[in-house]
């Protein structure tokens, strides 16, 4: 009996340790079908990213960090197309300012962007 205690706590921990909250841009990630990521000083030169890996890379640049509501202005934004419809996301890739906003759920969400998403957007535009 107590072995088979011992199994199902092993297997409960083991099962709560794996389960980790899932973020609306990693559930968006998963219905995504192209990423387009457009900036603001050139709008006619865009980045449309259809490779599933590259998309969830690019959505986990997005942190769990929200911050405050910057007044800084965008450098960009990106536009993830799914099957019924569509989420923009503004960006600004400066230093003191690095975030994405977008509308969820009738609430605006203000998030950090990381430093790897920093440096593949700087890139980007260069």
């Amino acid at each position: 009996m107590r072995l088979l205690l011992g199994v199902y706590l092993t297997f409960m921990a083991i099962m709560f340790m794996r389960c980790s909250e899932v973020s609306e841009v990693d559930e968006l990630a998963k219905q995504t079908e192209r990423i387009q990521i457009v900036f603001t000083d050139d709008l006619l030169n865009y980045t449309d990213i259809t490779d599933k890996k590259e998309i969830k890379r690019i959505a986990n640049f997005i942190t769990d960090e929200e911050t405050p509501f910057y007044k800084c202005g965008y450098d960009g934004y990106m536009i993830f197309f799914t099957e019924s419809g569509s989420v923009r996301m503004n960006f600004n890739i400066q230093e003191d300012c690095a975030h994405v906003v977008y509308d969820y759920a009738m609430t605006i969400k203000t998030f950090r962007i990381s430093e790897d998403g920093i440096a593949y957007l700087t890139h980007l535009k260069e």
